[in-house]
C-alpha cells in the first residue's frame, strides 16, 4: 500500500501542484513510514500552517 501510494506521489512535482504541496507530500510519507495516523494529523497540520502563512517555505 505504501509503494502504491509513493508512485501516485511521484506525479506530485514541485513544478506542477507548488512547492508546499510538495513538502506536505514529503513529510507525510516520511511519517508514514512509521505511523500512517500521525501522518495523516501531521499532514493536516502542515497544510493548515502552510496555508495560513504561519510557516513560509
Amino acid at each position: 500500500m505504501f509503494f502504491a501510494g509513493a508512485e501516485l506521489a511521484l506525479t506530485a512535482r514541485p513544478e506542477a501542484a507548488g512547492r508546499q504541496e510538495f513538502y506536505v507530500t514529503l513529510v507525510t510519507a516520511g511519517f508514514a513510514m512509521w505511523n500512517m495516523g500521525v501522518a495523516f494529523i501531521v499532514g493536516l497540520l502542515l497544510h493548515e500552517a502552510l496555508a495560513r502563512g504561519w510557516i513560509k517555505v
